[in-house]
């Protein structure tokens, strides 16, 4: 097998630091776009919901966080599994 002269160590060297540094570059700018896109998330959210709770109509089985309470069959049929 062939040795590695000192030129060919630096040159692998090099580039599989180079390789680490863009790994570690993307993995960075990933997590900055997610930490953004979650908080802009959470930002629509709270809008939404206050923008529900601005509404004058709502439906009788309305709950106060947007929801509707349904009831599936009666009270004098009870199901049990």
């Amino acid at each position: 097998m062939k040795r590695l002269n000192e030129r060919e160590k630096q040159t692998i060297l090099g580039l599989f630091t180079i390789f680490i540094i863009i790994i570690l570059l993307a993995s960075a700018f990933i997590g900055l776009f997610m930490s953004r896109n979650s908080a802009s998330d959470a930002k629509d959210i709270k809008k939404a919901y206050e923008s529900l709770s601005e509404v004058k109509r709502k439906p009788t089985n309305a709950t106060n966080d947007g929801g509707l309470l349904v009831q599936v069959g009666s009270k004098k049929k009870i199901f049990r599994l």
